[in-house]
């Protein structure tokens, strides 16, 4: 399965990605991330999020200064396996657009 969304910005590529692109940032601007920690599990230095309702466990696959990918390790209770995210920031005729999108398995309900 693969997702997408995309919204656009009045502020410049620069200015957003300095909000928003950072891996460990996502609990400063997401309004369903209530906090983050480093953890270790099976040996890899992951971050786990604090969701409304639940804890998720992802890793970061890299930034090149424009985007970053991360891979869900443990997705808590969201039915899914297999899951990769990437998060880009471009500039546009207005300003700047972020795009987000996943791809992975469904399981379960």
């Amino acid at each position: 399965t693969h997702v997408s969304r995309s919204i656009e910005f009045s502020a410049s590529a620069s200015d957003v990605w300095a909000h928003i692109g950072g891996f460990q940032d996502l609990a400063d601007w997401h309004p369903a991330v209530q906090g983050s920690a480093k953890e270790e599990l099976a040996g890899l230095s992951i971050d786990a999020w604090t969701w409304a309702a639940a804890i998720i466990f992802e890793k970061s696959l890299g930034s090149d200064g424009t985007s970053y990918a991360y891979e869900i390790l443990d997705p808590g209770p969201l039915p899914i396996t297999s899951y990769r995210g990437t998060l880009s920031v471009a500039p546009s005729s207005k300003g700047s657009v972020v795009s987000w999108s996943a791809t992975f398995e469904p399981a379960g309900a």
